[in-house]
């Protein structure tokens, strides 16, 4: 199995954005939720980083900005922060719109997240992705690792 570095490496890299990661911020989001070591050790690597090509991916359920190929894109992963490329201001925006219990950790099409649920049920763990338009959760896979 791929590590995360390698994987990355071959789906074309990433660009690091000009952006500080905060300790401060981190300890204090995974103080109150968890993601899951794969989540955490994608930020801690990769956090404020943007895909030199937009990642596709087929989801479980349509997502509605999906292409004609009906695949769905990644374009940055967020990082340890309080700003729009941060994990903390997409928190916020969630929990605006009344989704707790997902976490953030990407970046769809502009505006949209790709999220972890976080919450103790039976979607523990699945991957969604949150369209800002319709304000709805999208199945994309049911691990992380899928």
């Amino acid at each position: 199995m791929k590590t995360a570095k390698e994987k990355i490496k071959s789906l074309g890299g990433v660009e690091f954005l000009n952006k500080k990661k905060s300790p401060k911020v981190r300890t204090q989001i995974l103080s109150a939720a968890h993601p899951g070591d794969a989540v955490i050790d994608l930020i801690d690597n990769f956090g404020f980083a943007m895909f030199n090509n937009t990642i596709g991916y087929k989801s479980i359920e349509k997502i509605p900005v999906a292409g004609e190929d009906g695949l769905g894109g990644i374009e940055l992963i967020f990082g340890w922060g309080n700003d729009v490329h941060g994990v903390k201001w997409n928190l916020e925006r969630l929990t605006d719109e009344d989704m707790d219990g997902y976490f953030p950790f990407a970046e769809g099409y502009p505006g949209d997240l790709v999220c972890i649920c976080t919450a103790k049920n039976t979607d523990l763990g699945k991957i969604y992705y949150w369209d800002h338009d319709d304000g709805e959760m999208h199945l994309i896979a049911n691990t992380f690792e899928e």
